[in-house]
């Protein structure tokens, strides 16, 4: 007897001032289920690598690709796993020159019913640690499978639905101050998604994440901030994280009263002054790409090695710049 799933949160592609996309909860629908226990997710991770098994029961949405690459369709989705061969291209999903048809996975939600290994790993070295995810589409209820490699997160074309809503509950609804550095290329501005207009990143401006995001260029994820004036700017997972660009309001407002008010602007400003603790240098100038230890009798003096400039350390606080 087969059983089934109702999930009550799917999702659906809407797009946003033809900037970007969001993804929002639709209708219900039913999932077969594999009778096989899978692992608890990581919801704070897209891509697994070897924990493969934590896949089973999760949802997928495939993301589509920029114009330029959409003639080339995708990769490794096939009708039956056990009869994928090296370069055989017959058992592919949906063939279309080689690959898979654009039109025939893009943008489509599908429920990972199992996770098989490769039937061929142990005979072929360029196999080995592959495996197979059984997918069930939402739509039609077909089953397909997914070759995966541990190895390669640049191939992987899905969003996991669990990350996506983790990454929402994170910090959409949180304020962050700007530091005034741009977190895109050096000399690439950074415009507002509706207008195209250059804004421009003031250190100690108020932005608050108001959506996780799906670039609708280049399909990536992004988080949204939005200003006072209604501006919206993407950031990036990693950028938002990152001290070199913003704080999380609550914790800026920590570290200005535990410093005062003076020393936080230098912060912001990315200065640091002789006599500073470890941690106001470290937010200042985030971490040091090495750390020299050198014990005087048994005093412990460090060096802390940037890439144009050295600060050193005197008992945890800093003594000189060079």
């Amino acid at each position: 007897m087969k059983k089934y799933l109702i999930l009550f949160v799917l999702v659906n592609t809407i797009f946003h001032a033809k900037s970007y996309a969001q993804i929002t909860p639709a209708k219900s629908g039913m999932y077969e289920l594999t009778s096989k226990v899978s692992q608890p997710y990581d919801s704070t991770r897209n891509f697994l690598g070897t924990d493969v098994n934590q896949y089973i029961g999760q949802e997928l949405y495939v993301l589509p690709q920029s114009e330029d690459f959409r003639k080339y369709g995708y990769r490794d989705f096939v009708v039956d796993y056990k009869k994928t061969f090296p370069d055989d291209k017959t058992n592919l999903y949906k063939l279309y020159n080689k690959s898979t048809k654009y039109e025939a996975v893009a943008g489509r939600y599908f429920k990972v019913l199992d996770v098989y290994k490769h039937p061929h790993a142990d005979q072929d070295y360029y196999l080995a640690g592959k495996f197979f995810l059984k997918l069930q589409a939402k739509d039609t209820k077909e089953i397909l499978y997914y070759e995966y490699d541990p190895k390669y997160e640049s191939t992987f074309p899905f969003l996991v639905m669990g990350y996506y809503e983790k990454m929402k509950k994170i910090n959409v609804g949180k304020n962050f101050i700007l530091r005034g550095n741009n977190w895109w290329s050096t000399g690439k501005t950074i415009k507002d998604l509706d207008t195209g207009v250059a804004v421009d990143l003031s250190k100690g401006d108020t932005w608050k994440c108001i959506d996780f995001i799906v670039d609708e260029k280049y399909y990536t994820t992004e988080y949204l901030l939005e200003n006072e004036n209604k501006k919206h700017i993407p950031i990036r997972i990693q950028d938002i994280n990152n001290t070199k660009y913003v704080f999380e309001e609550s914790k800026a407002a920590a570290y200005k009263n535990k410093y005062g008010a003076e020393n936080w602007n230098k912060i912001l400003e990315g200065v640091v002054k002789i006599g500073w603790d470890k941690e106001m240098c470290r937010l200042s100038w985030g971490e040091p790409k090495q750390v020299h230890v050198i014990l005087i009798k048994g005093k412990r003096n460090e060096q802390w090695v940037y890439e144009d400039e050295n600060l050193y350390f005197d008992n945890d606080h800093l003594a000189v710049i060079h």
